[in-house]
């Protein structure tokens, strides 16, 4: 069992290398080029600068994909689709984490996003750290989530990986066929909410 998951282990590391890689890699290279093109723009590209670059060019990457897909792409999205992006909270991830530690030790972490939900409405968006949270109380939006159209929102593979161990296969961690199974056993054929 320890040689499958050392094996497993491994093999998932291994899979990391080009994702860290690939941006250090291109930035040398393109470095490389520029002086070869302009030697008196950048004299050396074994100077401290390159280092540097290489070094933080897998976050400045990570950071500039995840501006483009927050502020371009998904605008975009709900431009072409008619539809309007719910608010964002002015908190910063920075100032979430201490309050959900905070609230978890004193009370209910639901009071936070309850609290929210009075100043932002019945739908808003937060970021934390990488992620990013959509939350409703509208009636018609968790119907839809959880009866109507529930296809469209699917928790993916990642997200099932993840939580299969605490969850199992059960509602909070089924998605398509095996999500509606669960719900009409749970929930009744109708669908009720």
């Amino acid at each position: 069992m320890e040689g499958q998951m050392s094996d497993i282990r491994s093999r998932y590391f291994l899979s990391l290398i080009p994702f860290f890689l690939v941006p250090s890699a291109a930035t040398y290279l393109g470095l490389r080029l520029l002086h070869e093109v302009q030697p008196t723009v950048f004299p050396s590209a074994h100077s401290w600068v390159a280092i540097v670059a290489c070094i933080f060019a897998r976050p400045a990457f990570f950071f500039l994909q995840w501006y483009y897909t927050k502020w371009i792409v998904d605008r975009w999205e709900a431009r072409k689709h008619g539809a309007v992006l719910p608010p964002h909270i002015k908190e910063t991830a920075v100032g979430i984490i201490p309050e959900l530690i905070s609230s978890t030790r004193v009370g209910y972490p639901g009071n936070m996003i309850y609290q929210w939900g009075k100043i932002y409405g019945n739908t808003y968006q937060f970021s934390l750290l990488t992620n990013r949270i959509v939350v409703t109380f509208e009636p018609e939006h968790v119907k839809a989530i959880l009866a109507t159209q529930f296809e469209a929102f699917e928790k993916g593979p990642t997200f099932i990986s993840q939580l299969s161990s605490m969850l199992g296969s059960g509602v909070f961690n089924a998605d398509g066929e095996m999500w509606r199974r669960v719900f009409t056993s749970t929930v009744g054929v109708g669908g009720e909410i």
